[in-house]
């Protein structure tokens, strides 16, 4: 075998294990990418939920005297509640306390059967990005007005 023969096959072998190396590469960012989204989005669709049970459930952090009553009362001090934003995410289990603060943003939401605004918390619902909404209904326990209740956290 001629010396010159030999280096083409090792170019040649080197060539091709570098192109699999590179396609697996390439193929596995893409991968942990969608992993990593989904996983995003199933964590913020989790963290609605959970906020939106606080608020139809528990009647010492919520609007609610009892499911699936909404007490006038409760829903004033939620509202007076809001003007602590901190406060009003860590009550809804929105702000995680790591070593790294990281925080959800939320808007919620309370609109008769007509939709008019009875209360509205939280930041402005942003047009772009990553949104999970929940919408939970309930009665106004003074009017007996049905009510619509929309949590949106991103």
């Amino acid at each position: 075998m001629m010396k010159g023969q030999l280096i083409f096959e090792f170019v040649i072998a080197a060539l091709v294990f570098f192109v699999v190396l590179f396609y697996v590469i390439v193929y596995m960012s893409g991968a942990i990418n969608t992993y990593h989204l989904t996983f995003k989005n199933d964590n913020l669709e989790s963290r609605t939920v959970r906020a939106s049970e606080i608020i139809m459930t528990d009647s010492d952090r919520g609007v609610v005297s009892r499911w699936p009553v909404i007490d006038s009362n409760a829903m004033t001090a939620f509202a007076v509640s809001c003007n602590d934003y901190t406060s009003l995410l860590n009550n809804l289990e929105l702000l995680e306390t790591t070593p790294v603060q990281r925080y959800y943003n939320t808007n919620i939401t309370i609109s008769d059967g007509s939709g008019s605004v009875l209360m509205s918390c939280g930041r402005d619902i942003p047009p772009t990005g990553t949104l999970s909404s929940v919408t939970r209904y309930g009665y106004i326990s003074d009017t007996k007005i049905l009510a619509k209740v929309s949590i949106t956290v991103w």
